[in-house]
C-alpha cells in the first residue's frame, strides 16, 4: 500500500467515524441530557445533538483532506528521497535577515 492510500484510507476512516458520531450523537446527547437535567435536558440535548450532526461531519471532511494531503505530501518526499520538505530546525548562517 503506498503512502498516498495509507492517507486516503485513514482519511475515509476518520469521516465515517465524524459521521457516525454525529448521527449517534442526535439519540445520546438528549438522553445523557436528560438523566442530568431533568426535562430541560431534552431541549439542550436535542440542540447539541443536531448542532452535533452538522459540525462533525464538517470536521470529518477536514480530517480526510488533512490525512489524504499527507499521504500526498508523504508519497512526493519519497518518491524524492526527502525526509522533510519543511526542516524547522535549520539554521539560516548567511544572509539571514533574522
Amino acid at each position: 500500500m503506498t503512502r498516498l492510500q495509507i492517507g486516503l484510507k485513514s482519511g475515509s476512516k476518520a469521516i465515517g467515524a465524524s459521521l457516525w458520531s454525529g448521527v449517534k450523537g442526535v439519540v445520546t446527547t438528549p438522553v445523557n441530557e436528560v438523566k442530568k437535567k431533568g426535562a430541560i435536558g431534552l431541549l439542550t440535548g436535542t440542540m447539541k445533538g443536531v448542532s452535533g450532526l452538522v459540525v462533525k461531519p464538517a470536521i470529518g471532511v477536514l480530517d480526510f483532506f488533512s490525512e489524504s494531503t499527507n499521504g500526498i505530501k508523504n508519497s512526493t518526499q519519497s518518491a524524492f528521497g526527502l525526509r522533510s520538505a519543511v526542516n524547522k530546525n535549520v539554521a539560516y548562517e548567511e544572509g539571514s535577515d533574522g
